[in-house]
């Protein structure tokens, strides 16, 4: 058995390109105290003249200078600190916005010879079963995107179903079963065209009559073995199949 090539060079891209393009973290970082004390010269400078333009003693122009140097140079700094830490939050925001939108999928490929593969969208808990479970349908020859984020991969998927040929739903994943179903069928209006295959440790058996046809095509029961998932896949297309060509049939008869 072949081992999992996960497709992490998204994530790699992300994690290293500081390291390609010499970008340093802390050095990056500007020089507060330079700049502040920078900003607070002219300062000094305008007051210093102001004061030797109306006749004060030199001593007393320098101390009022400095002094209002100094004043300057904390006002300046205060503010660029607090510039500089709101950038910070913005940009880590951001960072992990895009991080995380990255890692919805994680993209099981394997080298086969399988004329036609399907495109699969396993949404499950990350663990052992669900890793067994894609290995078992990468046997099949077929490719697997895995992820947890069940509402943002339903609305990928609700984009462009023309590009999948099945979602693998665990209900495990849903702590709320009623919210679950809701889920599922918000999504099976308005995605009609991909099967649905239900995976459930709660059910007493594997269902392939297609009765919850509202919500997937069959169901499996966990933990999955090989054999049994290949029997969900076959009765997931019949029903599937079945369904769509009644409903066909039905609108020729009552056009």
């Amino acid at each position: 058995m072949l081992p999992f090539r996960e497709d992490e060079s998204d994530n790699n891209l992300v994690r290293n390109s500081s390291k390609l393009y010499g970008y340093d973290e802390a050095s990056s970082r500007p020089n507060l105290a330079l700049g502040s004390l920078l900003g607070s010269i002219p300062v000094a400078v305008i007051i210093f003249l102001v004061m030797l333009i109306a006749n004060k003693p030199i001593s007393q122009a320098v101390l009022i200078s400095w002094v209002a140097s100094l004043i300057a140079f904390f006002l300046i700094l205060a503010w660029s600190m607090f510039r500089h830490s709101t950038d910070e939050v913005e940009q880590s925001c951001e960072a992990t916005k895009s991080h995380d939108t990255i890692m919805v999928w994680k993209n099981y490929t394997r080298y086969n010879n399988v004329q036609h593969p399907l495109c699969i969208a396993l949404v499950a808990c990350d663990g052992d079963h669900s890793r067994e479970l894609a290995d078992n349908l990468l046997d099949l020859g077929h490719k697997v995107f895995h992820s947890k984020h069940t509402t943002r991969v339903l609305r990928r998927i609700e984009a462009q179903p023309e590009h999948w040929d099945l979602l693998v739903f665990d209900m495990d994943l849903v702590s709320d079963l009623n919210v679950g179903l809701d889920i599922l069928i918000e999504f099976r209006s308005l995605s009609p065209s991909v099967p649905v295959l239900l995976l459930s440790s709660t059910v007493e058996r594997d269902e392939f009559s297609g009765h919850r046809r509202v919500i997937g095509d069959a169901t499996l029961r966990k933990p999955v073995v090989s054999d049994r998932l290949l029997d969900g896949l076959h009765a997931t297309g019949h029903n599937f199949l079945s369904f769509h060509q009644a409903t066909h049939d039905n609108k020729v008869l009552d056009p």
